[in-house]
């Protein structure tokens, strides 16, 4: 460890963090032979020392396409093994992906309770879906005991791009192993030597090795044995070759045949297997074995096999043999693994053997490929398919480039989906069912890289060819068809599509038929027809029965049954029965392992929060969210979506402006009018608080985005009211009275308030802005009038809030502070620090001080009923139970129930609902 001190102290401070319970990651970079395995040790060797659990794993050259091979190697040194998929429950790749992430996760959170240190060498060698689970990992350990420290080559550069990213967003420290210095390598040289060398030889030595520590070690053992030759002559890699071929020299023929079988097996292998593809047997297999052995070139490894003391002794054998060989060596591996049922690790040798037409090495990699997509390793699928599907040329079938094509799709690799696709609707004679399904992959690809007219005509040549015979497929294609032009060109766009869909429906299975309605539901009540709830609550009502006997569905996100009822109950203000829904598929997903649901619903969730004040709560919702963006960053645009709406509600207008810049990134160039239309909003609001002009601007923007969408309802992007109120204080009434005749058109055939109450209180502005003060007060009246029993919190704020600074304007300043005040005691209550602190200024603008306690009657609904629960003696737990709510959720809503009484305890909670007899 000469010149190391900079990864010894940062192993210091790793070991001190997770002994703390804050875990991080340290990544060791460096050439091979400069020192990687040595800091590995010494950190491992350190923590054991301090009390830590030490598991240390090491990659393999080839193993580097075994499913999750390293981090299995790691997790299950720890007692953990794979849940199986439970049967009847069939997720998708992605699904499965990120149950098989979460699942480590949360079993290392159970088990963890000392602290730990998983230790990874060679980590560049590391198999792709072993660094994107520990990347995983590494990003959520910050409050657990868990230590990392992985060693790992510049080259293949996939581990080092990991660990550069980690180090970026703070999850990792990143050391770099430099070469040593000539002094330093003069200690090195004559440790070994057990001398002291003249300085010419340790001069020429530090410069044919470049300061490399393992290479000097082989100088320094050179020298020794007299064998150094002239070091002035050589250097370099030539000179590595040399000396590491050297220690091959005294071995006898059948030894090293063994030990390049060996190399070829990777730097691991059974003892056995190598001497058979060596070719040696009998008495001279045993003698070979045993030469090797004492030759301290390799050691016994812990799975009971040999390895290499070093890695670069292995790769100087391998490089040695000539690439005919090799590639014969690995051909004839392949046999031997299979022979013996090892087929996993027989893959890698078919990809390198270059086994082109061999049945077996084609069903061997498919065969691997397929349960690596069930497991959701899906970069060693895309590998092991796609090699299987070069190997089987032409004779490719199908079935094989169908799930090449799934595989891909799955990474987001869209042009080689696309690919893969032509290649299988090039064929004639397609049976109709592949011939769809490789249009329908198709038209997801162009749709994930915003290449909609693309996307669309992929749509409609399935819709074409599954229609005569197969109308249920052509349905499900139509479907894929309306969610694609639902997202970039909004409901009434999408909703022939859906109708058609429907209708070809009528006969299809039950399973396709919910689902068309599903998409039919959705798409016709975001479009303006309130008819689609009720379809929408008629396909529901049998799930959330029990939600988790329906794993398929479940497993769509927010295309799901429930998840689009959360969402549409949400919007026409069902709130109790859409928190309800979210509640109940969240929970059935947990148990399920369905990420997608698990990822989209909570941004349901926290919409549904957000409109019912519970702010908190929703940050929460957030931030589970959030948890799942790295493995699924299709999410992301509307989880930046809630967090700026939270956020700014919140008052905390730096993360409200990140969250936008971010949900920006994503959303404009996927063309995802939905998203941008919150994100205006989000804008809007702010510059319109602010007493910015400029506000109107951005509204005629987000009211463009609404009409190329056609976003007929108005209550699932609330921006209606902000906008009226831009545009009347920019002096641009037209564009407030088209807002406000919109808002009205729509009330009339949607089954909610909240656009009356939106339409009024723009109807309110524009009559105070034409002089007209006792028509603006009369519908700023029917506006709160409106609000009786509506259990939209922050929606009332908002209007107390106009209606307050309209009073207050007239001189009405003790009606206007009765209602500001009550503002600002509402939006304090929910977390709404900006609308309080709005509600505040307008306060003191009228002389008044805020009121810090609410009247009882403004509770909220689900408040009211909370507080009549605890009155009676429930627990939290029976309350929540009672209500399908969380315990958390009870708790928050108590704490805003107390502020609203001026209360403390549930003692004095109930003593105020039902005072003793005798008392006020």
């Amino acid at each position: 460890m000469l010149e190391r001190s900079a990864v010894a102290a940062a192993t210091d401070r790793l070991l001190a963090d997770a002994g703390a319970g804050r875990g991080r990651a340290l990544y060791v970079l460096g050439d091979a032979g400069l020192g990687k395995t040595a800091s590995v040790n010494a950190a491992c060797a350190a923590a054991a020392q301090a009390g830590f659990r030490v598991v240390l794993a090491t990659a393999d050259p080839m193993e580097s396409m075994l499913p999750f091979g390293l981090m299995y190697q790691s997790v299950r040194a720890l007692g953990w093994e794979p849940v199986p998929a439970a049967a009847g429950n069939p997720v998708s790749a992605v699904d499965a992906r990120a149950g098989r992430f979460f699942g480590v996760l949360d079993w290392l959170e159970a088990r963890v309770e000392g602290p730990l240190l998983l230790g990874f060498d060679d980590l560049h060698w590391a198999d792709p879906d072993s660094l994107a689970l520990l990347s995983f990992l590494v990003r959520r350990i910050s409050e657990l005991p868990v230590a990392v420290v992985a060693a790992l080559r510049p080259w293949p550069s996939e581990a080092q791009d990991v660990a550069s990213a980690l180090t970026h967003d703070g999850w990792a420290a990143l050391e770099r192993l430099t070469p040593l210095s000539e002094a330093a390598a003069g200690v090195l040289l004559g440790a070994v030597a057990g001398r002291r060398l003249p300085d010419r030889v340790v001069s020429e030595a530090w410069v044919a090795c470049a300061g490399n520590p393992f290479l000097l070690e082989q100088v320094g053992a050179a020298l020794v044995r007299g064998e150094a030759g002239d070091l002035s002559e050589r250097g370099g890699r030539q000179l590595a070759q040399a000396l590491l071929l050297s220690r091959f020299a005294g071995l006898p023929s059948t030894g090293l045949q063994i030990a390049r079988a060996g190399g070829v097996l990777g730097g691991r292998f059974r003892a056995e297997i190598a001497a058979e593809l060596a070719g040696v047997s009998g008495g001279e297999r045993d003698a070979a074995l045993d030469a090797l052995a004492r030759s301290g070139l390799v050691r016994a490894a812990v799975d009971g096999g040999l390895e290499f003391v070093h890695p670069l002794l292995r790769q100087a054998l391998y490089e040695d043999t000539s690439p005919p060989v090799r590639t014969r060596m690995h051909a004839r591996a392949f046999g031997l693994l299979c022979s013996r049922g090892l087929s996993v690790h027989a893959a890698e040798h078919a990809l390198r053997g270059e086994m082109v037409g061999d049945a077996e090495a084609v069903a061997v990699l498919s065969g691997s490929g397929r349960a690596a997509l069930a497991a959701g390793a899906l970069e060693v699928a895309a590998s092991h398919l796609g090699g299987a599907a070069d190997l089987a040329g032409d004779r490719a079938g199908t079935g094989l480039l169908l799930a090449w094509a799934r595989a891909l799709l799955s990474r987001g690799r869209s042009a080689e989906t696309v690919a893969v696709c032509r290649r299988v609707l090039a064929r004639g004679g397609l049976p109709v069912p592949d011939r769809v399904e490789a249009l329908r992959m198709m038209g997801l690809a162009h749709s994930t890289t915003a290449a909609h007219d693309a996307a669309s005509d992929c749509y409609e040549q399935a819709t074409r060819v599954a229609e005569p015979d197969h109308p249920g497929l052509a349905a499900m294609a139509l479907v894929d068809h309306a969610l694609t032009i639902w997202t970039v060109a909004g409901p009434a766009r999408a909703l022939p599509l859906a109708t058609r869909a429907r209708d070809l429906a009528r006969d299809a299975d039950p399973t396709v038929r919910t689902r068309v309605n599903v998409a039919w539901g959705n798409t016709a009540l975001q479009a303006g027809d309130r008819t689609g709830l009720d379809a929408l609550a008629e396909a529901a009502e049998p799930l959330l029965a029990d939600p988790a006997a329906h794993a398929a569905d479940l497993s769509l996100g927010l295309a799901g049954t429930i998840a689009s009822y959360a969402m549409c109950a949400a919007i026409t203000e069902r709130l109790d029965e859409a928190e309800r829904a979210a509640s109940l598929a969240l929970s059935a997903a947990r148990r399920l392992g369905a990420a997608q649901t698990l990822a989209s619903l909570p941004t349901i969730q926290t919409y549904v929060l957000y409109r019912l004040g519970r702010l908190d709560e929703a940050l929460a919702a957030i931030e589970q969210a959030r948890t799942f963006t790295d493995v699924l960053p299709m999410n992301e645009p509307y989880v930046a979506v809630c967090e700026a709406f939270v956020q700014l509600h919140r008052g905390r207008l730096d993360e409200c402006e990140h969250a936008c810049r971010r949900g920006e990134r994503t959303a404009r160039p996927r063309g995802e009018l939905y998203a941008l239309l919150f994100l205006t909003d989000v804008e809007g609001q702010r510059r319109l608080r602010e007493g910015d002009l400029s506000a109107s601007d951005v509204y005629l923007e987000t009211a463009d985005l609404a009409r190329r969408g056609r976003f007929n309802e108005p209550c699932a992007a609330p921006w209606g009211r902000h906008a009226v109120a831009a545009h009347v204080r920019s002096g641009r009434l037209e564009e407030a009275q088209r807002v406000v005749d919109w808002l009205e058109r729509s009330a009339e055939s949607l089954p909610c308030r909240w656009p009356r109450i939106a339409a009024l209180t723009g109807r309110a502005l524009i009559a105070e802005q034409a002089g007209h003060r006792e028509d603006a007060n009369t519908h700023f009246g029917c506006a709160l009038e409106l609000h009786k029993g509506l259990d939209l919190p922050l929606e009332r704020v908002e209007t107390l809030l106009d209606y307050g600074a309209f009073l207050r304007r007239g001189g009405q300043l003790t009606q206007a502070r009765a209602l500001l005040a009550e503002a600002a005691s509402t939006a304090e209550s929910t977390g709404a620090h900006w609308l309080a602190g709005l509600a505040a200024r307008e306060l003191t603008a009228t002389g008044g001080r805020r009121r810090r306690v609410q009247s009882p009657e403004h509770l909220t609904p689900q408040e009211e009923r909370i507080a009549a629960s605890v009155a009676t003696g429930k627990s939290n737990a029976e309350i929540a139970r009672q209500l399908s709510i969380s315990v958390n959720t009870v708790e928050t809503h108590l704490r805003h129930i107390y502020a609203k009484f001026g209360v403390r305890s549930r003692f004095e909670l109930a003593t105020r609902i039902n005072p003793r007899p005798g008392r006020p």
